[in-house]
């Protein structure tokens, strides 16, 4: 039935697309849209830094990197952060304790602390123990443009960047003007989320800028049923609450930048462990951010680059009575940094030189008492007071990077050295070899990329993991509106780190890894921009600890045939998306991802937790926006999972009994943006 569904979702896109090419005019060759301007080599020659730090072309950079614009996101009417990177080949999400959910890439669950979120520069994992909590969260109406490195960027980035890098900016910074956006989304049952949006940017003076947003959303994870691995239920419209607020702030003058964020989350929930809770709990996460960073331009090729940043926060805040005695702690970050970059030689005949160091101390507080008052319960204190209350760490960084062009070619060499006093030296280089011609280029990357303990995850027998990933990048311009791209990878993580249980309990395992590709055809003319994806990952000769790979002895018949597949993600993954201007100020996105057969943990039979085959689902989105309705005015409209595909976050790892966490049942949304915008 899915597939069928699958199919004839597919021939209607393509219907769709097909109409348009004969319908292409003169009036639509002038459309005005960021998108739709760009031809397909303005698209691939677009500059990028996260990588490098230093502004290269896509197709020159050394990482695999994807673009997703600010009028992609729009015109997509994107929900939050998972509708955005559900556009990134590889990328795909699993769920986790108190109803969380986590980043998966490339076949690996990377959501403890093997993928970093930037956010305007401030990094956005938590402390404690390097996470990132996605869900309602990460506002898509604020985001003016996000860089996305598919692959290590630990030489760059440090301990959280292992698997990838996701490096958002926000509109405010270049906004001048207010704009405000109201969105409210109706699920099956219920009112899936509402969320309003406020920004103001204006110049004030002489090289003075001033910017401010302010968002905030509550609504629910899903309206469908938990199950528990033992067969108990409840309905999660009642259940699985979230707000969230977003504040931040920032000032400009010349080159000196100064930011401040406040970033709450808010998530009641029942998902226990193992067993569903009889009652819902709070999982709370607060975080207060600032940044002050400063670009001092010694001579014409000669920077120098302080920063500072100051980070509290108060993380996994939970009154689950099941692990209230270590969950309500705070942490905080002091970060003092220094670079430099200078060129040696001409623009495209010659070398960039970055390096520079850093030092941070990590503090963070046990809270025995006073829990966050705007929690339903008061937490009770641990009755071993023994237990120390706080722990300070201090890391010294130094890392190097050179990047030497000519002509046609690329060759970068870097490498980062980070002392710990928790855990001690972590050291990993990289090494890229690019090349690019007017159709034509070719990408040849090798890295080392490190997983840092955590300030949970550091104990005295715990070690960095590490993580050696090779890669390959061809891409070829086809026809003159046509792009196609292939990378393979391989990827094996070194003893990597496993929780087991209390607090401080993580330990180094022996092997984890995946081996694959991805490959991307894009499409772009004046009107109609298309891009076909597909990725596939292997466990195929990689020798996994027992925790992530599906294995035979996890089903209740040992013979079951399973594939060479980690835990909740599937193994062969297709993204379609067409958009479709209809006219000047009405335009038409079709997203559909097809996921494969996934594997997880599902229910308990008496004697073990069991493993289940989930069937391949369908994820379709459709939405219209139509601009300037009034001057400065528009609206959007959408369905979310048209065809009702029943998905589910699943588990990535036996967890002892955790359940796969519903997702949203088939949502409406309705979008409606104004801009004011002086001249």
């Amino acid at each position: 039935m899915v597939r069928g569904k699958y199919w004839l979702v597919v021939v209607w896109s393509v219907a769709l697309s097909l109409s348009a090419q004969a319908q292409q005019d003169k009036q639509l060759k002038r459309l005005g849209d960021e998108l739709f301007q760009l031809s397909i080599e303005e698209l691939m020659d677009i500059p990028v830094s996260v990588a490098t730090k230093k502004e290269l072309s896509i197709r020159e950079t050394p990482g695999i990197v994807s673009v997703i614009t600010q009028e992609e996101i729009r015109n997509s009417g994107a929900r939050d952060l998972i509708d955005v990177l559900r556009l990134v080949p590889g990328f795909e999400f699993g769920g986790d304790v108190q109803g969380s959910v986590g980043l998966g890439v490339r076949g690996i669950y990377a959501f403890e602390g093997k993928a970093s979120v930037f956010l305007n520069g401030t990094p956005m994992n938590d402390l404690l123990f390097g996470n990132v909590l996605f869900g309602h969260r990460f506002n898509p109406d604020q985001i003016k443009r996000i860089e996305i490195i598919r692959g290590p960027g630990s030489a760059i980035y440090g301990g959280t960047s292992e698997l990838a890098v996701i490096n958002i900016v926000t509109v405010d910074e270049e906004l001048n003007g207010a704009e405000a956006t109201l969105m409210h989304g109706q699920m099956q049952e219920v009112p899936g989320r509402s969320r309003l949006t406020l920004s103001w940017g204006q110049p004030l003076g002489k090289d003075w800028e001033v910017s401010l947003s302010a968002s905030y959303l509550q609504g629910v994870r899903s309206d469908k049923t938990y199950r528990d691995v033992y067969g108990n239920t409840f309905e999660m419209e009642d259940n699985s609450a979230i707000r969230t607020r977003n504040v931040f702030v920032g000032v400009k003058k010349g080159n000196f930048q100064l930011n401040y964020l406040n970033d709450s989350y808010h998530l009641r929930h029942r998902n226990g462990y193992g067993r569903a809770l009889s009652e819902d709990t709070d999982h709370l996460t607060d975080y207060h951010h600032l940044q002050a960073k400063y670009r001092w331009q010694l001579s014409e090729r000669w920077e120098l680059r302080p920063l500072f940043q100051y980070l509290w926060q108060h993380p996994w805040v939970s009154n689950d009575p099941n692990v209230f005695e270590w969950s309500n702690r705070t942490a905080r970050r002091t970060l003092l940094g220094l670079e430099s970059n200078f060129q040696i030689g001409k623009e495209r005949n010659g070398w960039d030189i970055t390096f520079g160091g850093q030092v941070y101390q990590d503090y963070a507080k046990v809270l025995y008492y006073g829990p966050d008052p705007s929690l339903s319960t008061q937490i009770p204190s641990p009755d071993d007071t023994s237990r120390l209350p706080k722990v300070t760490y201090y890391n010294y960084t130094a890392y190097v990077q050179a990047i030497w062009q000519r002509n046609q070619w690329t060759f970068t060499l870097g490498a980062r050295d980070d002392y710990h006093t928790g855990y001690g030296n972590a050291f990993v280089p990289r090494v890229g070899l690019t090349f690019v011609d007017a159709k034509f280029h070719s990408k040849l990357l090798a890295s080392r990329a490190f997983r840092a303990p955590n300030i949970c995850s550091t104990n005295p027998t715990v070690q960095p993991e590490y993580a050696t990933v090779l890669e390959l990048e061809l891409g070829y311009q086809l026809m003159r509106s046509l792009f196609w791209t292939l990378n393979l990878y391989d990827i094996t993580i070194d003893k990597p780190l496993y929780y087991t249980g209390g607090l401080y309990g993580y330990e180094n395992g022996n092997k984890l890894g995946t081996r694959g590709f991805e490959t991307e055809l894009r499409w772009v003319q004046s009107h109609l921009k298309a891009s076909l994806n597909y990725s596939f990952y292997t466990t195929d000769g990689k020798e996994n600890d027992k925790l992530y790979n599906v294995l035979p002895e996890y089903f209740a018949n040992p013979t079951t045939d399973v594939p060479a597949a980690m835990q909740a993600f599937a193994r062969h993954r297709i993204g379609l998306t067409l958009d479709y201007a209809l006219s000047r100020k009405i335009n038409l996105h079709i997203n559909n991802l097809y996921l494969g057969e996934r594997y997880a943990f599902d229910y308990y039979d008496g004697i073990e937790y069991r493993m289940r085959r989930f069937e391949p689902v369908l994820l379709t989105n459709v939405y219209v926006r139509v601009k300037e309705i009034l001057k400065g005015l528009e609206l959007g409209a959408g369905v979310y999972d048209l065809l009702g595909s029943n998905y589910a976050f699943l588990v990535p790892y036996d967890a002892g009994g955790m359940a796969p966490t519903p997702a949203p049942s088939r949502e409406w949304v309705v979008k409606l943006r104004y801009a004011f915008t002086r001249k």
